[in-house]
Parts: C-alpha cells; sequence; structure tokens
C-alpha cells in the first residue's frame, strides 16, 4: 500500500532520528545492535502502538530481539511531532485509512530507507 506524498516526506527524518539511537542493547539477552540497519535485520517488526495518540512525546515502534524480548524505538521528536501528527490525522480524514495502517506503511518505508546502502546509520 503506498504511503501518501505527505506523510512520505517525513520518512528521512524519522529514518535519521531512528539511526541516531544507536548502538542499543536488548536489555534481557545484551544482544548489541550497533546501527539502525542490524535491528532493521536482525529484529522482527511488530509495528506501532494501536493508539498512536498515546505518547505525546513520539511515536513509538515495537520490534522484538531474536530472543524474543520486545524492544521500543522512539521514530521522532518533539521539533516534528506536532506537524507529523496534523499531517496523520488530515490523511485519515482525506484517504479513509486508520492511523495504524498508515503508521505502519511509514514504519516499512523508513525500515526500506534503513536498508539503502548510503542510509543513516
Amino acid at each position: 500500500m503506498e504511503l501518501p506524498k505527505r506523510l512520505k516526506e517525513f520518512v528521512p527524518q524519522v529514518t535519521a532520528i531512528c539511526a541516531a539511537q544507536f548502538p542499543k542493547q536488548c536489555n534481557t539477552c545484551g544482544h548489541i545492535f550497533n546501527n539502525f540497519q542490524e535491528f532493521v535485520v536482525g529484529s522482527k517488526n511488530l509495528g506501532t502502538h494501536p493508539n498512536h495518540h498515546c505518547n505525546p512525546g513520539s511515536l513509538i515502534a515495537y520490534r522484538n530481539c531474536p530472543c524474543g524480548s520486545t524492544i521500543t524505538i522512539s521514530c521522532t521528536n518533539a521539533d516534528i511531532h506536532k506537524v507529523f501528527h496534523c499531517v496523520l490525522d488530515e490523511e485519515v480524514k482525506v484517504s479513509g485509512r486508520s492511523a495504524k495502517d498508515l503508521l505502519l506503511v511509514l514504519l516499512c518505508e523508513v525500515d526500506s530507507l534503513a536498508l539503502e546502502p548510503d542510509s543513516p546509520r
């Protein structure tokens, strides 16, 4: 499913914000993900919180470490949060798609960008 253009514009920013959080370590098994690309390849995407408004500070993505433990990653920051959620809410109304559906597509686009050779690590 295609991500609306206005949301697609956030993908590079969100990818860079995610990449800046590494290295990241699993609190359960101690596995270290040295960069965002390793994290995308080495963990299973579980999606995002079903109510995107539950966390006013960020978009949280959930992934499973190979040990089965859930690891969260904050995919946005206060600088873009308000604008992002306004655009998301507008796209929900215009497209008729759910916020969760749009967020899942956005996270897949972020994962895809993270796997590109010149992507932020």
